[in-house]
């Protein structure tokens, strides 16, 4: 049962820190894409 909860609890947290869903300012800075720049820019202004 123990086990369960711990597997239960570890899946919980990979699940939600998982993925690269949202790049950071850097990422988006070193792709030297324009759109994407100004698309992050405008999420930040927000």
């Amino acid at each position: 049962m123990k086990k369960a909860i711990y597997i239960t609890l570890t899946a919980a947290v990979l699940a939600s820190c998982g993925g690269d869903g949202n790049k950071s300012f850097e990422k988006v800075l070193a792709s030297k894409d324009m759109a994407t720049i100004r698309a992050k820019h405008a999420e930040i202004s927000q």
